[in-house]
């Protein structure tokens, strides 16, 4: 698993790669709508932001639900774990957007055919095997070689910042007694075909990471509380 260069929004407010055909990012803790546009949500202000056609975004419930969207598709509000969009079904691309806690999320991309999928990391979705599902998905629908995928494995927490209130640790890889979410979901990428080299990771903590004085993600387990802005990842192809 590569560590990417990232890049800093001169706002400071969206952390991306950019670049391979498209731009993936994930919002910062410092990503606010503006307080003179009160009515604006913040997917409509991301999608202004990124100059988008039009946004559609997922609030996963963690129950490893996987959505492709239809060529007609006219939602833009889902509630899936996965959500699927090939490039070729229109002729112009969403901002694709997923909400996030503190679990990871993993970005999906066939270069070749526009082909986008976002993948909520959840450990509930982990031992769903929510990664393979999505794959299977990705080779029974569309003609693409998983072995040409790019993936991208955005911040999440940590293995030291991970304190499972399950016992998890019969289902997921465990490493010196810790369970990092992150190399869980880049073994299982791999297990399904998808090349090390293609996958890269922020190497960030949803929890910890700071930038300058303050911390670059809402965290609602270092805060204590579940009522924090949820940080939200998206991608739009280039």
């Amino acid at each position: 698993m590569s560590q990417k260069t990232i890049d800093l929004s001169k706002s400071k407010d969206l952390l991306y790669f950019k670049g391979l055909g498209l731009i993936t990012g994930i919002t910062t803790a410092n990503f606010k709508v503006p307080d003179k546009d009160e009515y604006l949500l913040p997917e409509e202000h991301l999608l202004y932001l990124l100059e988008g056609d039009y946004f559609v975004k997922s609030d996963p419930k963690r129950l490893a639900k996987i959505v492709t969207l239809s060529p007609n598709h006219n939602r833009n509000y889902y509630s899936d774990d996965a959500i699927i969009f090939s490039g070729q079904d229109r002729g112009f691309s969403p901002v694709m957007i997923m909400s996030g806690g503190d679990e990871p999320m993993v970005v999906l991309f066939s270069p070749k055919s526009g082909l986008v999928a976002l993948v909520n990391g959840s450990w509930e979705n982990i031992i769903l095997n929510l990664v393979r599902s999505t794959i299977g998905v990705i080779r029974g629908k569309f003609d693409i070689n998983v072995s040409d995928l790019l993936a991208f494995i955005w911040p999440g927490l940590c293995r030291d910042c991970f304190h499972p209130g399950e016992n998890l640790f019969d289902y997921l890889v465990v490493e010196n007694k810790k369970i990092d979410l992150r190399n869980n979901l880049f073994k299982q990428l791999t297990e399904v075909g998808v090349k090390e080299g293609n996958i890269h990771s922020t190497n960030l903590c949803s929890s910890h990471s700071r930038h300058e004085s303050g911390y670059f993600f809402n965290s609602e387990s270092r805060d204590k509380t579940d009522d924090v802005s949820n940080s939200l990842l998206f991608v739009k192809i280039d």
